[in-house]
């Protein structure tokens, strides 16, 4: 369980971020996927600001999670109305921090589940393997679609990933809605803490 949860900061570039000494997660994904609601739900606290608008979240924000570490909220990649220039500057932020951020213990990686998988999201998948940052999908939005639907996505998600590199990650299915993964993500966590924290 998380039982203390406060924003820290925000910063305009992976420059700007300090070198904290304890571990981070990074939580990352499509424009509009869910992410500030994913975090409100883990942590049972209204942190994140929540919008139906893609791009809300601009900057890299930081929360401290029970003193012990760090979940980080990256801009959103893909579509948002912003210019290209600023979706450039994100996505090159995100990627840096990704490759060289040393105390960065594991990503999140949020996929929309209710949609048919995006090319978009597969490159980051495939980016996230091949250089070789731990990671695990979570699959936000199950609440909007059929359980058929559900499961067809995620098998057609399977297929392709498996197919590219030759495994399947640990995922976890989620709606913040209906606080659905939530126990699921908590156990996630007690076994990162256990491994990286020797708690």
């Amino acid at each position: 369980m998380i039982t203390i949860s406060n924003f820290v900061n925000s910063f305009y570039s992976t420059n700007d971020i300090p070198e904290y000494k304890i571990p981070e997660y990074a939580i990352i994904g499509r424009s509009n996927v869910g992410k500030s609601s994913f975090i409100n739900m883990i942590t049972n606290n209204k942190i994140a600001k929540q919008s139906n608008k893609p791009g809300k979240t601009r900057l890299i924000n930081y929360f401290i999670i029970d003193k012990k570490y760090y979940l980080v909220d990256f801009p959103g990649y893909s579509y948002a109305i912003v210019s290209k220039k600023m979706r450039k500057h994100w996505n090159d932020n995100m990627n840096y921090f990704l490759l060289k951020r040393s105390n960065l213990n594991y990503t999140f990686l949020l996929i929309d589940i209710s949609i048919p998988p995006q090319r978009i999201d597969i490159n980051q998948i495939d980016f996230l393997h091949y250089n070789n940052i731990p990671f695990i999908l979570i699959f936000t939005k199950s609440d909007k679609i059929s359980n058929n639907l559900l499961n067809k996505n995620i098998n057609i998600y399977k297929s392709i990933i498996i197919n590219n590199i030759n495994y399947l990650p640990l995922y976890i299915i989620v709606s913040s809605l209906k606080k659905i993964g939530k126990m699921d993500v908590y156990d996630f966590f007690h076994k990162m803490n256990k491994k990286y924290l020797n708690l």
